[in-house]
Parts: structure tokens; C-alpha cells; sequence
């Protein structure tokens, strides 16, 4: 029984990250998608992960920086997410940016 709970287990969990792998090399289309897989990616601003403020908003921007070289969003949409997450607007009181 302890061995049929392990395989499905390990069924399910291969399963799970399938999925989430297929979700994350998607890539964005719109705006807001591309500002909700940076919300998803980097999180609520968190100490134990950025060593400060600048490394946050850093990670932000390399983030969203080839989207807007390769013109697949344009400047109104990059400082949309990137200045969110410069003023500490929580992740869950964000605007959407959809240009």
C-alpha cells in the first residue's frame, strides 16, 4: 500500500511540474501577461531573496528589458511593471498594464 501511495505520488508531481514548465516557457503576448509572469517569477519584494531594493526592482527590469529590445511590448508597458514594483506597490494591489 506505502508503495502504490509513493508511485502516485510521484505520478502527480510529474505531472505538476510538466505542466508548470510548459505554463513558464510560454511566452507572454500581451502586456499583461508579461506583467503577470513577472508578478508570478519575482514575488512580493522579500529580504530573504533580494539582498535590497535596487537587486528587486533589478530583477524586475532584466525581466521585462528583452521583451521591450525585441519590440514585443513598447516603453508605456515596460515603466508600467517595472515602476510598480520600484514603488512597493504589493503584487496583489498592482494595476494591470494593458497597452
Amino acid at each position: 500500500m506505502r508503495k502504490r501511495i509513493i508511485i502516485m505520488c510521484l505520478i502527480t508531481a510529474c505531472f505538476c511540474y510538466g505542466m508548470l514548465t510548459q505554463a513558464l516557457t510560454q511566452e507572454p503576448t500581451t502586456c499583461a501577461e508579461l506583467q503577470a509572469m513577472v508578478q508570478e517569477t519575482v514575488g512580493n519584494e522579500d529580504p530573504a531573496v533580494y539582498r535590497n531594493h535596487g537587486a528587486y526592482v533589478s530583477t524586475v527590469a532584466n525581466l521585462v528589458d528583452p521583451y521591450l529590445e525585441s519590440g514585443q511590448i513598447d516603453s508605456v508597458c515596460a515603466s508600467c511593471i517595472v515602476n510598480q514594483f520600484a514603488r512597493r506597490i504589493p503584487i496583489e494591489e498592482q494595476v494591470p498594464c494593458e497597452y
